[in-house]
């Protein structure tokens, strides 16, 4: 209002009614002029801001009405920047968040990640239809696809139905047939053995330090120095313990479940907590490796890895990536944070191991002996001569990416949860134990405890692994509680009607393990309660 007067003041200032008009031109002409001087003589850097801002707003307004035009619930956005303070701010409890937001605003459900919206789908039916019935209709999110593509561009979890990502499921698919799964059996035995040589070798140094009279072979080894640290370190382990006591103790008096005052009782001598999840990471972190490139990072003989070390700063930055879907050439433009350039090493780092060991194949051939999905996607390919023109370098790459980035990360999760609510679930502890001890002889369990490379009867291995019903019940009421893949997403092709609502094509929907495992209306009163027995059919 103040421009527009500053502007034509000077004219009706010098005019009255009864003045003959100018010419309409004339007159804008005049004003345009004057407008044009006022904004020259303005610092032309607050001027481009205003005018950036300006643009921004009308552009969101435009997005924000048409986009409202569907009926489609949500909270309100703030102008331009949408929800994405908000989502920020939540960023570790972003699926508490969405819980929060299905109870105001039902299973369908709009938030504004700036300019840019997304329908958040918790409905089971709807969810069906997405992903079963109107498949063809949601393909890869485009959003996904755009903020990953440093990474996972190409392969088959970003890829858009059609011919490439057919071609990369028919490569892909024998690897995962029963019989070669079978093979993988020992693999998995022998990366366990190592796991719990290690927990052993930790559990045989605390014994040590906690030993009242002290024994000389490890006190020589330590010294002074390491006497006085030894002391420190129980002091802290008898404050912790005792907190660990008292934690324990009200987790039982408020629910009737928790740790148990003896599991903590370790902490007192003065061993230190091992973080479990550190052990997990290692562990498929080398599974992975051998299953997907059979390549052995061996992370689990050292305790520093510079290729877990790496894989670990991709993840970071790709979660980021995911939460702010940016496009590809705004990360490369920050490639100067140094959580970017991390990314952009550890990147490197695992595509000069990928491509070592593609050469490696073409060079020395692919017996049949390989069981890594890296050799199985190099025979299959080489039985058609379509494919074989298809799977090129690059796209090997981009798939065994996929694998790594879909198989690790997702395991050492399920494994580090399971852990976590059997030590903090007495009973479930005590159930598990019992029918692992029902089902396995002596005998298998010394194999399996064994450091050498025992054999094991595979058919009876996999027979009896199927009778722990109530583990596998542990391990499905883990992944419901804590999903390995909380959020994916889908991009609408063509219009379609979702529930009450007609949805246009180019929408972006994404869809909550996480907030559908958590929903009440589901699982019950006790939706928020670890308990493996709804997975027990009666």
């Amino acid at each position: 209002r103040w421009l527009c007067w500053r502007t034509i003041a000077p004219y009706l200032s010098e005019r009255t009614f009864s003045t003959a008009p100018l010419e309409c031109e004339d007159v804008l002409n005049t004003m345009l002029e004057d407008v044009l001087a006022w904004v020259w003589d303005l610092d032309p850097l607050p001027f481009w801001c205003l005018v950036l801002f300006l643009v921004a707003l009308i552009h969101w307004t435009v997005v924000y009405l048409y986009h409202i035009q569907d009926g489609v619930p949500g909270p309100r956005p703030y102008p331009i920047i949408g929800h994405t303070v908000t989502m920020l701010r939540h960023i570790y409890t972003m699926h508490h968040l969405g819980v929060d937001y299905v109870s105001k605003h039902g299973p369908l459900f709009r938030v504004w990640l700036a300019s840019v919206p997304a329908l958040n789908v918790t409905c089971p039916e709807y969810v069906q239809q997405m992903l079963t019935t109107e498949q063809k209709k949601y393909d890869r999110n485009t959003m996904e696809q755009t903020s990953l593509a440093a990474l996972l561009a190409g392969g088959m979890l970003m890829n858009s139905n059609g011919k490439d990502w057919l071609r990369a499921r028919q490569l892909l698919t024998p690897s995962f047939h029963r019989q070669n799964l079978k093979k993988l059996g020992p693999l998995f035995v022998r990366r366990c053995r190592i796991l719990c040589n290690a927990l052993q070798s930790h559990m045989h140094q605390g014994s040590c330090s906690n030993e009242s009279g002290g024994d000389e072979g490890c006190a020589a080894k330590e010294g002074r120095e390491g006497e006085q640290e030894q002391r420190s370190e129980q002091e802290k382990g008898a404050s912790d313990g005792a907190e660990c006591q008292r934690t324990s103790d009200g987790a039982r008096e408020g629910n009737g479940e928790g740790t148990a005052g003896e599991e903590c009782a370790a902490w007192v001598g003065g061993l230190k907590p091992l973080d479990m999840e550190k052990e997990f990471q290692k562990l498929t972190f080398d599974t992975i490796g051998v299953v997907a490139l059979g390549v052995d990072f061996q992370s689990q003989y050292s305790e520093v890895s510079p290729y877990e070390q790496a894989w670990q700063d991709i993840l970071k930055q790709s979660m980021w990536m995911f939460y702010l879907p940016l496009p590809y050439w705004c990360w490369k433009f920050l490639s100067f944070l140094p959580a970017q350039q991390r990314f952009n090493n550890g990147v490197e780092l695992m595509d000069r191991v990928i491509y070592d060991t593609i050469r490696q194949y073409e060079e020395q051939g692919v017996e049949e002996g390989h069981a890594s999905f890296l050799a199985h996607m190099m025979r299959e390919a080489s039985k058609d001569a379509e494919l074989n023109q298809w799977l090129t370098r690059q796209q090997m790459r981009n798939e065994m990416i996929t694998l790594l980035f879909a198989g690790h990360d997702t395991t050492t999760q399920l494994l580090t949860w399971a852990l976590y609510f059997i030590s903090t679930h007495r009973y479930v502890e005590e159930r598990v134990l019992q029918e692992i001890e029902m089902v396995f002889t002596s005998e298998q369990k010394a194999a399996m405890r064994s450091d050498e490379d025992t054999p094991l009867d595979e058919e009876l291995v996999e027979a009896q692994l199927g009778k722990l019903r109530y583990m596998r019940a542990v391990l499905m009421e883990t992944l419901r509680l804590r999903p390995g893949a909380p959020v994916r997403g889908r991009t609408l092709k063509e219009d379609d009607k979702l529930g009450p609502y007609n949805l246009r094509a180019g929408t972006h929907l994404a869809w909550s393990a996480w907030v559908l495992h958590h929903h009440p209306q589901y699982w019950g009163d006790d939706a928020e309660q670890f308990n493996p027995l709804r997975f027990l059919s009666p």
